[in-house]
Parts: C-alpha cells; sequence; structure tokens
C-alpha cells in the first residue's frame, strides 16, 4: 500500500502521475535520483533490514520521496521538505 502526503498527491495529481508508478520503481530498485551512498545504504537495507529511500523527478518537475521500512507493507510518498 502506498500513502501520499497532502503536499505529494498535490504534486502527482499536477503532474498527473499516480503513486503506484514510483512505488513500482521503488520497489524493482530503480531509486531515481539518489546519489551513490544512499543507493548503497538502499542495499544494505534491503539486505539487512532498514529504511529505503527513493528520489523521483516528476514530468512537473517537482522531486517526490518514497520511503519504505523494510518489513512494512506501507510506502509513503512525501516531497523533501515534509
Amino acid at each position: 500500500m502506498v500513502v501520499a502526503t497532502g503536499c505529494a498527491a498535490l504534486a502527482l495529481a499536477k503532474a498527473r502521475t499516480q503513486p503506484e508508478e514510483l512505488l513500482d520503481r521503488h520497489r524493482a530498485g530503480d531509486f531515481g535520483e539518489v546519489d551513490s551512498v544512499h543507493r548503497q545504504a538502499n542495499l544494505h537495507a534491503i539486505e539487512k533490514g532498514g529504511r529505503v529511500r527513493s528520489v523521483y523527478r516528476l514530468r512537473s518537475g517537482e522531486l517526490l520521496h518514497v520511503i519504505t521500512e523494510v518489513g512494512v507493507t506501507t510506502s509513503i510518498v512525501c516531497v523533501g521538505e515534509e
């Protein structure tokens, strides 16, 4: 399941993007615009447990974060300032 914050929901609607599109990429290991340090941290979290964070740029130019705690079935979509 994916939950979008209010600001993220507005950004998604503006960009005509469904949150599931981002979640599918996140689940597939496409972490978007994260640097190599965060990419390694994500891989470590997947293997050992922890938080996986992806960053995606919408067609509108806005950046959204997708955050999932390994072992939890709900992911959160938010803007960076939230």
